[in-house]
């Protein structure tokens, strides 16, 4: 199976993979989930663009999920219980809902070519729902050895998603404390790329419930990611 683009591995790094998982990153997670939530109507046929090892598609319980995956490992994981392609291209144009990509999008050289190709496999007045990276100044060695090509500001990830046919419903940063973290951690930590996953639980834990208070003052200036909703014209 071809990998068609640049996805993270977790697989090949164990520590990768518990970084990103529901018992580092429960409540930061969870808040991400909610968002998607929040955007789904109960007969709408939704796909998780990059699904990974299913961190989120897992959460819909009995609800089926339709998977893309390019990684062969976690594509094999994902089709036991889900039905699951390696590529958009076997999503049948005009027949999606609601599309949904978290953390994907940074990883895609061409990331325009895929926002078009999603424009497609929506159905009119389908929603396409993306969280990504925010401010480029912020890219680290974590971003490089992930496979970020790229950060987003909203003035350019606008003018992306404007370019591919899509009106904007929502659009604000995310994790305004994160943000200044990331700032410490690219200057303070010049050895190891990775935080440790002590430190992302007890982040996750008793630092991140606070973005509550502030991402509602922050979140149109600044924030460690970019949470948008596009909804197909």
């Amino acid at each position: 199976m071809k990998k068609n683009y640049n996805f993270i591995n977790y697989n090949e790094n164990e520590s990768l993979k518990n970084l990103f998982s529901d018992k580092a990153l429960k409540n930061y997670n969870s808040k991400i989930f909610n968002l998607i939530i929040r955007e789904i109507n109960n007969n709408d046929k939704i796909c998780d663009f990059g699904a990974g090892i299913g961190t989120f598609s897992k959460r819909f319980n009995k609800k089926k999920i339709i998977c893309v995956e390019a990684d062969k490992e976690n594509f094999l994981l994902l089709k036991k219980t889900n039905i699951t392609y390696s590529t958009l291209n076997s999503l049948r144009n005009n027949s999606m809902d609601l599309i949904y990509s978290i953390n994907v999008l940074e990883h895609i050289k061409d990331d325009e070519k895929i926002i078009s190709l999603i424009n497609k496999k929506l159905k009119k007045k389908g929603k396409f729902i993306l969280f990504v990276p925010a401010f480029n100044f912020l890219y680290s060695k974590f971003d490089l050895k992930v496979g970020h090509f790229r950060r987003y500001k909203l003035n350019q990830l606008k003018d992306k998603i404007f370019k591919k046919n899509f009106s904007i419903s929502k659009i604000s940063y995310f994790d305004s404390i994160g943000f200044f973290l990331a700032i410490i951690f690219k200057y303070i930590n010049s050895s190891d790329p990775f935080p440790s996953v002590k430190s992302i639980k007890f982040y996750d834990k008793y630092i991140f419930p606070l973005n509550t208070f502030f991402d509602f003052f922050f979140k149109k200036i600044l924030g460690k990611n970019i949470f948008l909703v596009a909804i197909k014209n």
